[in-house]
């Protein structure tokens, strides 16, 4: 398990805030655990508050009017959820739902507390609004992704992403098997049947392997190139 000062530091400008700020977020922290499929919060619903994911995967989405989920996002250790929506914009309800894809832990702080932390320290504040200008804009980035790059870049950047490629691109890892292909399909607006069939043409390139049923990632430079259109 991660302490919560130690998981707060994965956040942008979190080392800057004072250190009363710091012991103030840090009291107000509480962790809550995940079952596979359970909901953490849902469209239309208030701010569920900070949350930083600690281990496991979190999916963002909308429900269409026929009952059908569009994912828009999957969520990894050391990612926010829903920072989007709260206190530093004035939202007052989620745009999208979210829920576990697999067993998960998040650091939440709760709503009520994170509105009145963001009020009574400023420096908490002008993270909390960093927080959530790079939350939109990576909202924006994905709408970019799926009108402008085709299959190919973005089955390519979310392997990187599920295979935990943040800080460089050393070495061979697995891709977290617990993300089905239907998800995969999902988050980047395609069939699972393209998905496995271009898992499979990246296996035959030598790109990614099977080690029994987990994927791994052997050449990311590649990987990379091909996630940037080349």
């Amino acid at each position: 398990m991660v302490d919560a000062q130690t998981l707060l530091r994965e956040i942008p400008d979190m080392s800057t805030l004072p250190e009363l700020e710091k012991d103030k977020l840090n009291r107000a922290a509480v962790y809550k655990r995940l079952r596979k499929k359970e909901i953490l919060f849902l469209e239309g619903e208030a701010p569920a508050g900070f949350c930083i994911i600690e281990s496991g995967w979190i999916k963002t989405y909308r429900s269409s009017q026929g009952g059908r989920d569009v994912v828009l996002d999957i969520l990894g250790p050391g990612d926010t959820v829903g920072s989007c929506c709260g206190p530093a914009n004035g939202s007052s309800s989620h745009g999208c739902s979210a829920a576990a894809i697999t067993q998960a832990r998040v650091l939440w702080v709760k709503g009520a507390d994170w509105r009145m932390l963001c009020r009574e320290c400023p420096g908490l504040g002008r993270v909390a609004l960093e927080v959530m200008l790079r939350s939109r804009r990576r909202c924006v980035d994905l709408a970019v992704e799926l009108a402008l790059n085709d299959v190919d870049s973005r089955l390519a950047s979310l392997l990187l992403k599920l295979a935990g490629y943040r800080n460089g691109l050393s070495g061979k890892r697995p891709v977290a098997q617990v993300i089905s292909h239907q998800d995969m399909a999902s988050a980047i607006g395609t069939a699972r049947e393209v998905v496995t069939r271009h898992l499979a043409r990246l296996v035959e390139q030598g790109v990614l392997s099977r080690e029994g049923r987990r994927i791994c990632v052997d050449k990311p430079e590649q990987l990379q190139t091909i996630a940037r259109g080349g």
